[in-house]
Order: C-alpha cells, then structure tokens, then sequence
C-alpha cells in the first residue's frame, strides 16, 4: 500500500538525463518560480549525519506551495538515518515534498524494498558503466546481474580480455583471494582450457 505518493518519490536507476526531466516536472508541480531558491534543496546521503537530516525535514517553506529536498545516493546512507526516514515515511509532513534517489536496483537491499511501500516508486534506465573499475565495483557489492552486464557489454564493445583482467587485478592488488582467481583465470585462457569469455564468467561467478 502506497499511502503517500504525493509527498515521496523513490527514483531507481542510473539515468541522469530521464531523472532530471522528472525533477523538473515534480519541481514545476511543487514550488512557485518565485520561491523556488528558497524552498528547493539539494543533498547527497553520504554528506548527511541525522541532526541535519533531521534539521531539513523540519524546516518550513517560505511562501505558499511546499519545500522540495532532493536526496542522491540513499544507499549511502548509515542505519540510523535509513531508520529515522523509514520512520518518517510512515506519517510525512504535508509540507514537504521528498524526491529519494539511488543508482542501483538491488532487489535484496531491504531498506529499499520497505521505502517502496511509503513512495511512488519512478524505474529509470540502468547504464551501465564500461571499464573493468567499474565492474570491479559490482562484484565487490556483489551485484552479480550488473557484473555481468557490464562485462557483456565490455566484451562486445572489443575490450581484450588481458586488459579486464588487468583492470581488475589494478583494483585488487591487495586482496589475495581475487588475485588467487584472476590467475587461475589467465592460465585457462592462455593454455585454451576455457575460450576468454567463458572463462571471465566462471571467474565472475566465484567472486560475486
């Protein structure tokens, strides 16, 4: 059940041009063009602590029409402050309007799955990176989906396989157990034990 539509937007997904053409379209709805300095705000979850997070939810909108905050990257958030705004979205104030924003889709990630009950949930596309930092990242979130797409779409773009592999042992130097699989991976390759994509999946799979 989606009680407050009207006042909480979960936007999900990586497009940044589709979720600006929504801003707009929520802010024109939201703020007169005369007090739109003063009641729009815009925030990253990572810079926030719960007392700001708290301070914002109470300020008041200056004129008519309500305040609109913008909040990027609420899986960033720690877990006292995904409590206090789970807690919040339950019985929101009639004067703000929330837009709550996050890149990834992770169907496991629970503090996502509950704010949907409370939001009017906006799927954006995902675009996914193309570099094997990138990738590195999704398999250390263990987003194994991603993982593969972005692979997928490294592979067909002509990306070498050395130079995904290097890429990742870049990112991993440190971490013995990936180095571990990354060579084992190089040797089925080279020896042609297992044809290069095949055996980047198989390496893939063990790590996410």
């Amino acid at each position: 059940m989606v009680s407050n539509a009207a006042s909480i937007y979960l936007f999900l997904g990586e497009s940044s041009q589709e979720k600006d053409a929504s801003i707009d379209q929520i802010k024109e709805k939201t703020i007169p063009k005369n007090a739109a300095q003063f009641n729009l705000e815009l925030c990253y979850a990572r810079d926030l602590n719960l007392s700001q997070l708290q301070e914002k939810f109470l300020q008041l909108p200056f004129g008519s029409g309500k305040r609109l905050i913008i909040i990027k990257g609420i899986d960033a958030f720690k877990p006292k402050l995904k409590d206090f705004l789970l807690d919040y979205a339950k019985k929101p104030a009639g004067y703000l309007v929330l837009i709550l924003e996050s890149s990834y889709q992770d169907k496991r990630d629970e503090f996502i799955n509950k704010l949907k009950s409370y939001s009017k949930v906006v799927n954006f596309s995902v675009v996914y990176p193309k570099t094997a930092f990138d990738l590195a990242r999704q398999i250390e979130t263990g987003r194994k989906k991603e993982a593969l797409a972005i692979l997928k779409s490294l592979l067909q773009e002509g990306e070498k396989p050395e130079r995904i592999m290097g890429g990742l042992r870049h990112a991993w130097e440190a971490d013995k157990h990936r180095i571990k699989l990354l060579l084992e991976c190089d040797i089925e390759i080279k020896t042609g034990k297992l044809k290069p994509h095949f055996a980047l999946e198989k390496m893939l799979a063990k790590l996410a």
